[in-house]
């Protein structure tokens, strides 16, 4: 959201927020690959527009210059470069981490993503990314909604839209298109920008769920990749709601007091938005979570010491697999590295096992059933290591239960132990990464 205002901001010559610009940017598009295509065009309308901007500025210097002996313009000109290298800089500083993972990694993370881009899987569609969009900005829209389920999206987007809201989405982006030709003819920045900017918006929105591969786990993203959806919706709103009245008056509206009207109409907006949300808002979906999670974290806390190496196994089904991301957090946050059996991708080089060494084994798994011993995959790994490498510690006796919890999400009670092998992870730490 921040990242929006922002562009629109220096497309109408706001070239002081350039520095601003580059840090948010860097920081979207590394955060989820789904926000890389309307950042490229959010991006794409701010720095046309800054350049337009500049040299409509420019020209209209032209006629001080000999007046002021050209001082002026060429202060500013100088003034515009310095904020343009101070958005270099904070690019490099960005951009500097991901160059390091490029170099070092095997394959680095950018080369992922450029191999993701280049692959050709079956995708959802045109249709998918068209329902995406009319959810997102058709009547009622996403942001007016609360969803029953955090995976809500992922079916809705292929499911086929009522005619009333297919109808409001074109309505609403013809709209759009109308207001960026009046500010184009009118010459007014904030006019356009902001409505390319929404339709940027809504063609970004389009594209991630048309890609998307139709491989059922990738199709299950869409449960998260569409929730930009609102803030996207949301700023589309305001771009019709504010453009039409600021076209309105130009027209003639001033005579009846718009700017007063205007500000009244949004206070009215925004105090029927907020009571239809808090009216429609359900609990928090991760709450029953919150009190195990609780007792887990102080377990391993008060089982495992600080700076040790351990082995995370997990034996989770659908409803509680979360439960292992948190053990992993909950070691992370104390210095701990938690290795896994066998190699995952969404993880990285630093959490494989791949012959390292372990102080413990950690278990996170359904049921009160005390673990037997190491998985198969952790052994397998174990009897693949490298000749002449140093043989990883395989804790052996018998597990000592660190936390047992009930997790209800109202599909009724599922225990959830966490235990660690041997009873407890020795004082002095073993755990030192091995060549392999």
């Amino acid at each position: 959201t921040l990242l929006i205002f922002l562009c629109w901001s220096l497309a109408c010559g706001e070239y002081r927020l350039l520095p601003l610009t580059v840090l948010v940017a860097s920081f979207v598009v590394q955060c989820q690959l789904a926000f890389v295509p309307p950042s490229l065009g959010l991006l794409a309308v701010g720095l046309v527009g800054l350049g337009l901007s500049l040299r409509s500025s420019r020209g209209e210097a032209e006629g001080q210059r000999r007046a002021e002996a050209g001082r002026q313009p060429r202060a500013a000109r100088r003034g515009v470069w310095r904020w343009a290298l101070a958005a270099l800089l904070v690019a490099a500083v960005c951009w500097t981490p991901p160059l390091i993972d490029q170099i070092q990694g095997n394959p680095g993370n950018l080369t992922a993503v450029l191999r993701t881009a280049k692959a050709n899987p079956p995708t959802l569609g045109a249709g998918v990314g068209w329902h995406a969009v009319v959810r997102a900005i058709g009547v009622p829209p996403w942001w007016l909604r609360d969803p029953a389920s955090p995976w809500e999206r992922k079916h809705e987007v292929r499911a086929s839209s009522g005619a009333f809201a297919t109808i409001s989405t074109i309505v609403i982006l013809l709209g759009l298109l109308a207001l960026a030709v009046a500010g184009v003819l009118r010459r007014q920045a904030e006019l356009w920008a902001g409505a390319l900017i929404a339709l940027a918006l809504c063609a970004g929105l389009a594209a991630v769920a048309a890609s998307t591969p139709t491989m059922r786990v990738l199709a299950e993203t869409l449960g998260y990749t569409m929730w930009w959806g609102s803030p996207a919706g949301m700023f589309v709103w305001v771009m019709v709601g504010w453009g039409t009245l600021a076209t309105l008056a130009e027209a003639g509206l001033p005579r009846l007091r718009a700017p007063e009207l205007a500000s009244v109409a949004g206070v009215v907006a925004l105090a029927g938005v907020a009571t239809v949300v808090a009216v429609s808002e359900r609990p928090d979906y991760h709450r029953p979570e919150y009190r195990p999670l609780s007792a887990v974290y102080a377990g391993l806390e008060q089982g495992i010491p600080t700076q040790r190496t351990v082995l995370l196994i997990g034996s989770l089904g659908n409803d509680t697999f979360r439960f292992k991301m948190a053990a992993r957090f909950a070691l992370v946050r104390r210095g701990i590295r938690p290795l896994s059996p066998g190699k995952d991708v969404r993880l990285g080089s630093w959490y494989e096992q791949d012959h390292r060494r372990y102080d413990c084994v950690v278990y996170v798994k359904d049921g009160t059933a005390r673990p037997a011993g190491p998985s198969s995959a952790a052994r397998r790994s174990s009897r693949a290591r490298p000749a002449g490498s140093a043989r990883p510690t395989s804790p052996g006796g018998p597990a000592r239960l660190l936390a047992s919890v009930k997790f209800d999400e109202g599909g009724g009670e599922r225990p959830v132990t966490v235990w660690s092998a041997p009873a407890g992870c020795p004082r002095q730490a073993t755990g030192a990464p091995v060549a392999g």
